[in-house]
């Protein structure tokens, strides 16, 4: 991802606050999670690269998670 020196910005998304504990999940769903988490994170990113506004990234990176069955975001 690159940006203009001069244009620094970040984005953090939180996947939730679901039930699901380290224990009741496998190695599987560990990656899968973590590779919708960080797709979530470079559509939003991609948005602020694209010099889209900060509610355009938040609400892409949203809509990622809410059409992903992982998460209930939103």
């Amino acid at each position: 991802m690159n940006a203009d020196a001069s244009e620094q910005f970040g984005i953090v998304i939180h996947g939730g606050a679901g039930t699901i504990t380290r224990s009741r999940m496998t190695d599987d769903d560990e990656v899968a999670y973590r590779k919708a988490l960080t797709e979530a994170l470079q559509v939003g990113y991609h948005v602020l690269e694209t010099h889209g506004s900060s509610l355009d990234a938040v609400q892409t990176a949203v809509n990622y998670m809410e059409d992903s069955p992982l998460f209930n975001a939103g």
